[in-house]
C-alpha cells in the first residue's frame, strides 16, 4: 500500500500482500483495519484498483501528474 497526500508524494508503507483473498479470508480495508481502531477520517479522491503491481516511480509520477 502507498500513502500520500495533497502535498506529499506516495511512499510504501506496511508490508507486501498478494494472491486472491479466499471467500470468508482476509479482505483489503480501505479506512480502517479489521480492528477498527484505524478510522481515516475524511474524504480519499482518486483512488484506482489496477490489475498489475505499478513501480514507485509510476504512483509518484502520478500524483506529480494529478496535482497540474
Amino acid at each position: 500500500i502507498y500513502l500520500g497526500d495533497k502535498d506529499n508524494a506516495p511512499t510504501l508503507t506496511g508490508t507486501t500482500v498478494t494472491g486472491t483473498p479466499a471467500d470468508g479470508g482476509d479482505n483489503l480495508y480501505i479506512g480502517n483495519n479489521t480492528s477498527n481502531i484505524r478510522t481515516f477520517n475524511g474524504r480519499m479522491r482518486d483512488i484506482k484498483i489496477e490489475k498489475r503491481i505499478w513501480s514507485t516511480e509510476e504512483i509518484q509520477n502520478e500524483w506529480k501528474n494529478s496535482k497540474k
